[in-house]
């Protein structure tokens, strides 16, 4: 069963390294596509090897989380037409086994053609804080071995035909997915501290003006579901070390 992995990238080049040296073990680097959004330098370097395309960054709107999913829907789709199974996730985002006795290849090479899976998420700390970052060359499971389920990140990310996901990638428009339990998603964004107060100030800035462009509130945006999950996120900080 042949698989690609999908993600669309901006000023993220700390936890795209771990995303692309994760997948390219399992799946081949042939069989990633990354969609930098902006095209930086330090993004492109990174994905020699890999399936690269640059989209055009110009002012981001309180449509932008719509249209993004909205072509990550459409990407994916495509890509079905090639591939047996299409991961399409956010590139702080992992999928493991559950169990030691099989790969992440081998669990997806057992699964039935045709479907879209749900995988259950798990929100992943550092298990001692003492005040160090983790490197971009330093192994994660020694260091975070607590996980927090999340009910938020188990996302509909594996799609084996056409799919349409709701803005987050977190579910789908047209149908509940099936549940797999053999793979659980790691939500990688507390494991670096720095990192995570990095991003979170990036898209606040983001999510702030993009708001006050269209003179409107989280409140106002709501029943729409435009940029307000995004938004609401970037409220929950980490735990205080």
């Amino acid at each position: 069963m042949t698989t690609a992995a999908v993600t669309m990238v901006w000023n993220d080049a700390w936890f795209l390294r771990r995303w692309l040296d994760y997948f390219s073990r399992h799946l081949g680097r042939e069989n990633l596509y990354v969609f930098a959004h902006g095209g930086e330098p330090e993004i492109l370097a990174l994905c020699q090897g890999v399936n690269v395309s640059i989209l055009p960054r110009e002012q981001i709107t309180v449509e932008f989380d719509n249209d993004r999913w909205a072509f990550l829907s459409h990407v994916t789709s495509g890509l079905t037409r090639f591939y047996d199974t299409v991961l399409c996730l956010d590139v702080d985002e992992l999928l493991i086994p559950t169990t030691a006795e099989k790969s992440l290849a081998e669990v997806l090479a057992n699964l039935p053609k045709g479907k879209i899976w749900a995988v259950p998420g798990f929100e992943l700390f550092r298990t001692e804080d003492d005040g160090a970052e983790l490197t971009e060359t330093d192994p994660i499971a020694p260091h975070c071995r607590s996980a927090l389920f999340s009910p938020f990140y188990s996302k509909s990310c594996i799609a084996g035909r056409d799919v349409r996901f709701t803005p987050g990638g977190h579910g789908l428009f047209d149908e509940p997915p099936a549940i797999l339990t053999d793979l659980a998603l790691l939500h990688l964004r507390f494991v670096n501290r720095s990192e995570h107060l990095r991003r979170r100030t990036l898209r606040r800035q983001l999510a702030d003006d993009a708001y006050s462009a269209a003179n409107v509130t989280v409140r106002d945006m709501r029943p729409s579901g435009r940029l307000v999950s995004w938004k609401a996120c970037l409220l929950y900080t980490s735990p205080s070390p």
